[in-house]
């Protein structure tokens, strides 16, 4: 009960920022992890809902592509945005600056840390296959960060939007190592 609740919590959370933020947040991996992991969640809450009130395995192949393909994609970027963000953090104000204001740091516990926590529950309290990562697995998440890194890169040198600190004062070499070295910690 307390995780369905938490997965449609996140879920509301997720249409509302669908609706109300404005495309600032497009460049941010956060919001593309935010809505990977919505999906992944409402789909493990809809079989498992399913399922608990019927006792019938109609939705059993929800179940298993989220859990059992959908959960190596997601899980990559989740864990890839925790650590990267709590890293940046702890390197200071320079490269990543932590919200003081309330509402900024319930977002930012939210979306860097608390939803990669129900997805590590979910591995535990429910039944998935063993995860191999496969061609198509690493072609997907490929495609995902490519498009990011486009986006990124397009509203940065084209826009001059910058959505992290750290990137003003890079040089593009060094931004594509920093792209390279974080595509590597996700694989």
């Amino acid at each position: 009960y307390v995780l369905s609740s938490l997965y449609i919590i996140n879920f509301i959370q997720c249409v509302y920022y669908l609706i109300s933020k404005n495309i600032d947040t497009i460049p941010l991996l956060t919001s593309w992890t935010f809505y990977m992991n919505s999906v992944y969640l409402l789909l493990n809450v809809i079989s498992d809902s399913y399922f608990f009130f019927t006792k019938k395995e109609n939705l059993e192949f929800l179940n298993t592509f989220s859990r059992n393909k959908m959960a190596q994609v997601v899980n990559s970027f989740s864990y890839m945005v925790f650590f990267t963000y709590w890293i940046a953090v702890l390197m200071g104000p320079k490269v990543m600056e932590f919200p003081l204001e309330f509402n900024k740091v319930v977002s930012s516990l939210w979306h860097h840390g608390l939803i990669t926590i129900l997805i590590i529950l979910d591995l535990f309290l429910y039944e998935h296959k063993q995860i191999n990562f496969n061609l198509f697995d690493v072609m997907i998440i490929s495609i995902i960060f490519l498009c990011y890194g486009i986006t990124l890169a397009v509203e940065h040198f084209a826009f001059s939007i910058t959505p992290y600190a750290f990137m003003k004062a890079l040089s593009p070499i060094f931004l594509l190592l920093i792209a390279i070295l974080a595509f590597g910690l996700m694989m």
